[in-house]
C-alpha cells in the first residue's frame, strides 16, 4: 500500500474519523491517540479540504518530535519541517550546539520562503507545493523558547564553484555567522585556512567541506573526512547557515513567525501542559534568583492565559 493509500485507509477508521471531525471544531486540536496513528492523523489534517497553510504539531518532548517528524517525512516528504529546541537554558553558561542553531535557522528560512511563495502566488493550492499544507513539528520546550535575530532573520549563504569571492570577505562572513577559526577542522562550526584552501564544517552537513581558491574565484569544492583529512566527493555548491544564536533585546517567539493561516495539533495535551508548567516554574525560580528568564511569560498559544494551551 502506498503512503497516500495508507492515509486514505486510516482516515476511514471510525476512531480517526471521529477525532478529525471533533478536532475541526477547534483552532488548537488537543489529541490523545496512540503514537502509531499520529503521522496518519497529521497527514489527514494537512490534506483536508480547505487546509491551512501550515499545521503546527506540538509534542511533550524533543525525542518524540524528532521521531514524529521522520515518520511524517516518509508520508509527506519535503512538506515536513522540524524545529529544534536549545539543549540549554538561556541562563546557563553553555551555548546551544552549532548543529541545533543551524537547523533552527534552516527551518525558519524554509517556512519564510514558503510564505513568500504563497504571497507571490507561486506553488500549488494556497501557494503551497503539491497543494498540501506545510507541517512543522516541535516540542513544547522549543515552542516556549525565544528566537533571536541570528535564527529568525537567517539567510542562506551560498558558495558555488566558479563564484567570485574575496577570500577575506568570506572568512569575515563565516566569523559573523558564528564559525570558529581553528588550525584543523574537527567539529561542526569550525573553519581553517591553509594558503588558498578554506576548510569549514557546515553544521547541517554530514561531512566538512574544502574550498579551493584561485585568486578570488572558487575553483573547486570537495567534502573530506575528519579522520584522515582526505578528500571525498566533489560538489558544486554549499549552503552556509548561522551556527550561533546571539542573545539580544530583539526577540520573537515561534508563533509570531508563522504564516497567518495555521492550525495547531497538540499530542498528549496533559503531558505538554505539565511540561510547560515545569519549564515556567524552573524559569521563574531562576528569575527570582536574579537570573535572566529564558521563556518570558510563555503565553504563545493561550491568548494571555496562565497556561500554554487553553481548553
Amino acid at each position: 500500500m502506498t503512503a497516500a493509500g495508507l492515509i486514505s485507509a486510516v482516515a476511514k477508521d471510525p476512531g480517526v474519523e471521529l477525532t478529525l471531525r471533533e478536532s475541526l471544531k477547534a483552532y488548537v486540536r488537543q489529541v490523545s491517540i496512540t503514537p502509531g496513528l499520529r503521522p496518519a492523523l497529521v497527514a489527514c489534517v494537512a490534506q483536508q479540504v480547505g487546509h491551512p497553510d501550515l499545521v503546527l504539531v506540538v509534542t511533550a518532548g524533543s525525542a518524540q518530535a524528532s521521531v514524529l517528524a521522520k515518520q511524517l517525512k516518509s508520508v509527506l516528504g519535503a512538506n515536513v519541517f522540524e524545529y529544534l529546541a536549545w539543549e540549554t537554558l538561556l541562563h546557563e553558561p553553555l551555548k546551544p550546539s552549532p548543529q541545533v542553531v543551524a537547523m533552527r535557522a534552516l527551518t525558519m528560512s524554509s517556512i519564510r520562503d514558503r510564505e513568500q511563495s504563497e504571497q507571490s502566488g507561486h506553488g500549488g493550492h494556497g501557494g503551497q507545493p503539491n497543494g498540501e499544507a506545510a507541517v512543522l513539528v516541535t516540542s513544547v520546550r522549543a515552542l516556549m523558547q525565544p528566537i533571536f535575530a541570528d535564527v529568525s532573520q537567517a539567510k542562506e549563504l551560498r558558495v558555488e564553484v566558479g563564484q567570485q569571492w574575496q577570500r577575506e570577505a568570506l572568512l569575515s562572513e563565516l566569523v559573523e555567522r558564528g564559525f570558529e577559526r581553528v588550525d584543523l577542522v574537527q567539529e561542526r562550526g569550525e573553519f581553517a585556512v591553509r594558503g588558498s584552501i578554506v576548510d569549514l564544517f557546515v553544521p547541517v552537513e554530514e561531512h566538512p567541506t574544502r574550498l579551493q581558491f584561485d585568486d578570488d574565484a572558487v575553483e573547486e569544492i570537495r567534502t573530506f573526512s575528519i579522520a584522515d583529512q582526505l578528500s571525498l566527493d566533489s560538489v558544486t555548491s554549499i549552503s552556509v547557515w548561522p551556527c550561533h544564536e546571539r542573545i539580544s533585546s530583539t526577540q520573537s517567539n515561534l508563533i509570531d513567525l508563522l504564516p497567518k493561516d495555521f492550525e495547531v495539533v497538540v499530542f498528549d495535551p496533559d503531558r505538554v501542559r505539565a511540561r510547560a508548567e515545569d519549564l515556567i516554574a524552573t524559569d521563574l525560580a531562576f528569575k527570582e534568583s536574579n537570573w535572566h528568564t529564558s521563556f518570558g511569560d510563555a503565553r504563545a498559544l493561550s491568548g494571555g492565559e496562565e497556561t500554554v494551551f487553553s481548553e
